[in-house]
Formats: C-alpha cells, structure tokens, sequence
C-alpha cells in the first residue's frame, strides 16, 4: 500500500511540475537591422498601435484573451520603440 502511494504521489508531482514550463520567456537585444547615419539629424516616429474605435478596442480585449497578452503590452510596446528611437 505505502510503495501505491509513493508511486501515486510521485506520477502526480510529474504531471503537474510538468505544466509548470509550458513557455520560457527570454529579453535579448540586438541591433538594428539598418544602422543609422552620423549624419542624421531628426527622425520621424508615427504610433500606429492605438485604437480607434470602441469596436477596435474590443478585439485588442479579445485578442489579448487569446493568446495570454496582458493589457497594455501593445501600447507599451509601441510607446517604447518611439522613446528608444532618440536614444544615442
């Protein structure tokens, strides 16, 4: 009955520590794929990610159910590839 048990136990810490790595996230950082000229004196950055209507806003909500995106990530996101653009 104990060697039941033990197993029973263990199958069941297998099943759910194997849920636990379902994704890894990684932050790496690379350079950009055209380099910018010493020369450049002003860049132009358009944000093209905010909603415009209640209907757009609803599928940004539903989309984010989908696929476990938190809320606000595309305008985080967007907000900081504008602010990094400027960055010597």
């Amino acid at each position: 009955m104990h060697k039941l048990y033990t197993s029973a136990l263990l199958l069941i810490a297998a099943l759910l520590f194997s849920a636990c790595a379902s994704s890894v996230h990684i932050k790496a950082l690379a350079p950009a794929a055209v380099p910018m000229p010493a020369n450049l004196q002003s860049v132009a950055t358009a944000n093209r990610i905010i909603p415009e209507s209640r209907r757009d806003k609803f599928f940004d909500v539903l989309e984010g159910a989908f696929t476990g995106e938190g809320l606000g990530v595309d305008r985080a996101g967007a907000d900081e590839c504008v602010n990094v653009v400027g960055r010597p």
